[in-house]
């Protein structure tokens, strides 16, 4: 004789129309909520990151080719047969570029337009770069001084004095670090180093 087998439980569960209640559906939307949120909120913090990250490269780029062009200022220059005393003001003490020579560091060192605004006056698009402003000679550090709407370009030069060599075959140079420095925006400024060795 065959046992018929019973599936009335089953059905009696699959058959149950018994729904969530409303606390349930609460619930399960507030854990739907706070796991959107994180999700996004990484996502967000995540795309910040980013794009700092390109910003201070970029800026680190415009710090090394400043530091380059203002270099090469001066030693084609002495190359060429200038002295310091024709490049700077009190060059063995705090050099400053002389007028001529400051504007043609300007101009060199310019990335795109004087201005933070194109032609049409519509704010410039991010890493545009119109967003450097002119760069500025400065003393110290302390000169430093951040813009929210443009990014700034700075350098300084020091100047020392080197001795090579020994007794009569020793020669003294006049060495000239330059370190440019671009504030790129309210998290801070990066900078490069250089210098020029002159012989006195």
């Amino acid at each position: 004789m065959t046992k018929k087998i019973q599936l009335t439980k089953p059905l009696k569960k699959l058959n149950n129309k018994k729904g969530l209640t409303l606390v349930e559906l609460i619930v399960a939307v507030m854990i739907l909520m706070i796991a959107v949120g994180a999700s996004v909120g990484g996502l967000s913090m995540s795309y910040r990151s980013t794009m700092l990250g390109a910003e201070k490269d970029d800026a680190q780029s415009v710090a090394q080719r400043n530091c380059d062009i203002i270099m090469s200022c001066i030693s084609t220059n002495i190359d060429k047969g200038k002295t310091v005393g024709e490049l700077f003001n009190n060059a063995y003490s705090s050099p400053t570029f002389k007028s001529s020579y400051k504007t043609k560091i300007e101009s060199d060192t310019t990335i795109g337009a004087y201005s933070v605004r194109d032609p049409a006056g519509s704010a410039v698009k991010s890493y545009d770069p119109a967003q450097y402003s002119i760069i500025e000679q400065i003393s110290s550090e302390s000169s430093l001084v951040g813009d929210s709407s443009v990014k700034k370009q700075y350098f300084i030069i020091d100047v020392s004095t080197r001795k090579l060599g020994s007794g009569t075959s020793a020669k003294e140079y006049s060495v000239y670090k330059i370190t440019t420095y671009t504030y790129y925006s309210s998290d801070g400024y990066v900078s490069c180093e250089g210098e020029v060795n002159i012989e006195k």
